[in-house]
């Protein structure tokens, strides 16, 4: 769960440059960023989408769970857990960095990022934190409140309990920060994943064959992620994933089966392939319809 959150952070790495419209067609306008910038830093970027607050919960969740960890848990004299004091939302600030640059610095094996051979050594990483440090909060870091956790298959269980709090945050500050364009689509990414997980999903036509499969709402022009939802095996994905978007005039470009659910609003759906407009609703609603 854990790296499943931190590949959903890589994958709008690319904000700056999206809301710039530098990998776009067009610059944007004010009409698609929705918030006004004090300065164009990066920190500044990712607070759009990692808001302040959130972090304050991250770091408030992993040293609750160091607590509770660490009280029921017997330690050797030379544990590094004794080391442990509770972390600060400034350390948790370079943890997050960390991350987001391991995705772009891949070392096959993580003490290498503090290595101190010349030819391979990182400054940046033994001048932020040192990496006993790292591990630490690594071995800790939460997102929930685990007595707070309903079993599997209990009345009111969710699927992705140890992350909802934080994926629901990120995709209402997605579409908060964003107004897409004329035209949106709807596409599957898949999140590399090969641990145990119920809702793991096997795809032999992606490069990442196993991982957990996410259902993405992106802008056509500049591919910014609108809005995202893990599949869990529940239906009525395409509706939750347009609802913010119905009555807002744009054309949604879908691909492969699509089963479009019964609805009264005025929603277009185009043909990719055939370059014309498929579908569109009338004035009793929408029919049942599925494109292969």
């Amino acid at each position: 769960m854990k790296m499943m959150i931190m590949k959903v952070l890589r994958h709008q790495s690319r904000l700056k440059d999206i809301l710039c419209g530098v990998r776009g067609q067009h610059h944007l306008t004010s009409l698609h960023l929705q918030v006004e910038m004090e300065s164009t830093t990066p920190l500044n970027y990712f607070k759009l989408m990692v808001s302040e607050d959130m972090v304050a919960s991250m770091v408030a969740e992993t040293n609750r769970y160091a607590s509770q960890t660490l009280r029921n848990k017997e330690l050797s004299p030379n544990s590094q857990f004794r080391k442990w004091v509770d972390v600060t939302i400034p350390e948790m600030y370079a943890f997050l960095g960390f991350i987001l640059s391991m995705g772009l610095i891949v070392i096959d094996y993580l003490e290498d990022y503090w290595s101190t051979d010349p030819m391979f050594k990182l400054p940046f990483y033994t001048a932020v934190m040192r990496r006993e440090r790292f591990c630490l909060i690594l071995s800790f870091f939460h997102l929930c409140n685990n007595e707070q956790f309903i079993p599997r298959e209990q009345p009111g269980d969710d699927p992705i309990f140890k992350i909802r709090n934080f994926v629901d945050n990120l995709t209402y500050n997605f579409k908060s920060v964003f107004c897409p364009g004329e035209r949106v689509a709807i596409d599957e990414a898949m999140v590399a994943w090969r641990g145990p997980l119920s809702f793991r999903v096997f795809n032999p036509d992606k490069p990442d064959k196993f991982g957990i499969k996410v259902f993405e709402l992106c802008d056509s022009s500049t591919v910014y992620c609108c809005n995202l939802e893990f599949y869990t095996g529940k239906q009525d994905i395409v509706r939750r994933l347009i609802s913010p978007y119905i009555g807002c005039g744009q054309f949604l470009y879908l691909s492969g089966p699509v089963h479009i659910l019964e609805t009264g609003e005025h929603i277009s759906l185009w043909d990719d392939a055939n370059e014309q407009e498929a579908w569109s609703s009338q004035d009793n609603g929408p029919k049942f319809e599925e494109r292969r």
